[in-house]
């Protein structure tokens, strides 16, 4: 059973939002759009790539071959630390790779998306997992819709 659990979200849909904005370079559109910088990774690695992983080696020996787990996660760890410091936000803790994966979990079920909807995203069986494992106040959300929705109402 844990060997098919956790292969479970290979099968599952992945739908992602294309931002839409006639004002943005094509390069800048690359950058923020996940789509676009996508088709332009796999147009740009189509030549190299000597398996069916996503992300490959580019160095001249390992070029083409699978990534490591524990370099992904060092270029994800690289990427946040300046990320917090370009906001002028501290950072809340020595990041790891997994850190994106809390980040958008939280992030999405605080600006409302159904916890059930978080789950299936993040291929957990249950609810529990996230309000265990992530330690969120799932009241805490209940409590601030209210002045949520008030704060709202001000926005243009």
């Amino acid at each position: 059973m844990g060997a098919k659990k956790k292969k479970l979200h290979i099968k599952q849909d992945c739908r992602l939002a294309q931002k839409q904005s006639t004002a943005m370079t094509t390069d800048l559109k690359r950058t923020l759009d996940i789509c676009q910088a996508l088709l332009f990774y796999l147009s740009r690695m189509a030549s190299i790539h000597a398996t069916k992983h996503l992300f490959v080696q580019t160095v001249d020996l390992h070029k083409g071959f699978p990534v490591s787990s524990q370099t992904l996660s060092q270029c994800i760890c690289n990427t946040i630390k300046p990320t917090y410091q370009s906001a002028q936000v501290p950072l809340p803790a020595a990041p790891r790779g997994h850190s994106t994966r809390v980040v958008a979990a939280s992030t999405a079920f605080l600006r409302g998306i159904p916890l059930l909807e978080v789950c299936k995203a993040a291929t957990w069986s249950s609810s529990s997992t996230f309000v265990t494992h992530y330690k969120l106040d799932t009241q805490a959300r209940t409590e601030a819709a209210f002045s949520r929705a008030v704060l709202a109402s001000l926005l243009p």
